[in-house]
């Protein structure tokens, strides 16, 4: 505790943190970090997985944070930006690919089993048909 009653920062700078004081730069800054993910990609679920990937690159990275003004926020939104457009291009790449591939795919030959089945479908009416016609009486001829 500090002499005003609040909780006292976790320190930064250049040492090695310990969980507890990462926990604490999550809590305070996780949501604003989440809707700066947000807003770049317009996808809810891209800006938790981005969130994830931002904290995971500042625990591998924590060692060589130097805190502005007492804070992390700048790191962590610099963080955030270069993985929101890493993805981005990631995304872009691979639309570039699906494209390419789909263009060099054959042609889709058409299916002949839907034919195979019309035809089978032809003859046995036909053949009930044949059947049905021979089974009608001839007409007798006028005399």
């Amino acid at each position: 505790m500090t002499v005003t009653g609040q909780v006292s920062r976790p320190p930064l700078g250049r040492t090695q943190w310990p969980l507890t004081a990462f926990e604490a730069v999550f809590d305070r800054h996780s949501p604003r970090i989440y809707n700066f993910c947000y807003r770049t990609t317009g996808s809810w679920s891209q800006a938790e997985d981005l969130l994830a990937i931002v904290f995971l690159q500042a625990w591998r990275r924590r060692d060589k944070v130097q805190a502005e003004r007492d804070t992390v926020l700048p790191w962590l939104l610099s963080i955030a930006n270069n993985t929101c457009r890493n993805e981005q291009r990631s995304l872009r790449r691979h639309a570039r690919l699906i494209a390419r591939l789909q263009d060099a795919r054959p042609p889709v030959e058409p299916d002949f089993s839907d034919n195979a089945n019309q035809e089978l479908d032809a003859r046995a009416g036909n053949t009930i048909l044949h059947d049905a016609m021979a089974r009608l009486r001839r007409p007798r001829a006028m005399c």
